[in-house]
């Protein structure tokens, strides 16, 4: 990679302050983007024939220094399989194949396939799974290879599959003492993967970026409840995560203002990333949250009884607000995107 990176920098191209991995250079009105994993390379730019002149130059280049395979327009990179329609300004970005072979690896003819990472009347034993206490339980997992199955799950999730997070959060917790139990739940999560390897991640061209925040948080159960957000570029899932808080909140506006300062730092990874490309987001970006006291709690300075007792943290979403850059809205629990993060849905909210 540092061989990759040097001999890339000394072509001109200059390295991402965000990530590592990403080189960028504009002259003349054409952009060229290098993406660089390990020996690997995804090359984008500008459109038209000054653009494709600048890549091949770029190849030329490239290739006296390092020996290089040209293989054409991408069709699949790092797992991800790659569709794009150029005259539809349509990317399809998806891991049919890589389920496909994890669910050879994991599973077989017999399994089980489901049309939900747990089934409704599962919800409540899939909250009460636990690390095994007892040698018993440890040997009867000793011919399970419980780590490398949530590992092929968790490069999916990451990628395209932000429909399954909460799930492999939750699972992941398991991964240094798990149970039969935690793998039956691991295989039945992989089972509705592959049950639905056709979904993926679908972006359309467009001359505006409108980058929108869903966040959420459960309250009660544990001291640390889990939050969730994901971050949407024009409608489309471009950042998700779901994890467990820092923080033992002592109400949900105090867990759900938690979870609004953690997407709003990772919306503002976006918006800077895409700066970074020369792609202007529109302002403010719209955050939304179903707790109207978290709501309140930002946009109004200061502090009552029940928010003094509040971490420097708060301070960063009220800033963002005050500058201009987001602007928060209300939604309704049911329109809620974000509760798909925090806790497992029945069948009916799953789907919806």
């Amino acid at each position: 990679m540092k061989l990759n990176a040097t001999t890339i920098e000394s072509l001109g191209l200059q390295r991402s302050m965000l990530d590592p991995n990403i080189f960028t250079c504009e002259k003349d009105g054409i952009t060229l983007n290098v993406g660089c994993y390990v020996d690997n390379l995804l090359v984008s730019h500008t459109k038209g024939d000054g653009g494709r002149a600048r890549c091949a130059k770029f190849f030329s280049e490239y290739n006296k220094k390092i020996n290089l395979e040209i293989r054409g327009p991408p069709r699949i990179f790092m797992g991800v399989q790659i569709e794009y329609n150029s005259s539809k300004g349509i990317l399809l970005l998806h891991q049919k194949d890589y389920i496909e072979k994890a669910f050879e690896k994991f599973c077989n003819k017999s399994t089980k396939l489901f049309t939900t990472p747990v089934q409704t009347s599962a919800c409540d034993d899939f909250l009460k799974l636990r690390c095994a206490e007892t040698d018993k339980e440890r040997a009867e997992m000793s011919d399970k290879s419980y780590l490398s199955l949530m590992g092929s799950i968790l490069w999916a999730i990451v990628m395209t599959r932000p429909d399954c997070a909460f799930y492999a959060a939750y699972l992941c917790q398991f991964m240094a003492d798990p149970t039969t139990e935690c793998w039956d739940a691991a295989i039945a999560l992989l089972s509705y993967m592959y049950n639905t390897r056709d979904l993926g991640l679908k972006y359309k061209r467009c001359k505006h970026v409108r980058l929108s925040l869903f966040c959420d948080s459960s309250y009660g159960g544990a001291p640390k409840p889990t939050y969730g957000y994901v971050v949407f570029a024009n409608g489309a899932a471009v950042a998700w995560a779901s994890k467990k808080q820092k923080i033992v909140p002592l109400s949900s506006c105090e867990a759900e203002t938690y979870a609004l300062n953690a997407g709003c730092k990772s919306l503002m990874f976006v918006k800077n990333f895409l700066a970074e490309l020369k792609m202007a987001v529109e302002l403010p970006m719209q955050a939304h949250t179903d707790n109207d006291a978290a709501r309140l709690t930002v946009i109004n300075p200061g502090t009552t009884a029940r928010t003094k007792h509040y971490d420097i943290w708060m301070n960063y979403c009220r800033e963002l607000y005050l500058k201009l850059i987001i602007h928060i809205n209300w939604v309704p629990t049911k329109e809620q995107i974000a509760d798909l993060f925090t806790k497992p849905l029945d069948k009916t909210t799953f789907v919806y």
